[in-house]
């Protein structure tokens, strides 16, 4: 093998080896045994991606967050007041008598949904801009 075929991809690379961040370039060398076998591979062509030289720390903070939640119904109590009526006695006297004793009445009132807001820690976290 000529050693003009083993310097011309070194030569390529260090031409394109000068532009710009946005591309790479790349050289290989494999060598195989067993009857022998040598190969040399390039690549050249845009960065598949691109890194920022730096990050940046984001510190921590609250942050706002809204949930849907479920509020069930209240329930509360209410007095029913006795009920009462005149009626006449054997004798044909009027007489005030209890029908129906007052009683406590419990009443479910209807659940329903609610946005609330609350506030949440989010811890510092390094990133890249």
């Amino acid at each position: 093998m000529k050693l003009s075929a083993l310097l011309l991809p070194l030569i390529a690379v260090g031409a394109l080896a000068g532009r710009s961040d946005a591309q790479v370039v790349e050289l290989g060398f494999k060598k195989h045994f067993k009857h022998g076998s040598i190969s040399i591979g390039f690549r050249h062509g845009e960065r598949s991606e691109c890194r920022p030289a730096y990050r940046v720390w984001v510190p921590g903070h609250y942050e706002s967050r809204e949930e849907r939640v479920w509020v069930p119904g209240e329930c509360r109590r209410v007095w029913v007041e006795p009920v009462y009526e005149w009626r006449r006695d054997y004798r044909g006297c009027r007489q005030r008598v209890l029908v129906r004793a007052g009683y406590w009445r419990s009443i479910e009132e209807p659940g329903h949904y609610e946005t609330r807001r609350f506030q949440v820690w989010v811890e510092g976290y390094w990133t890249s801009p």
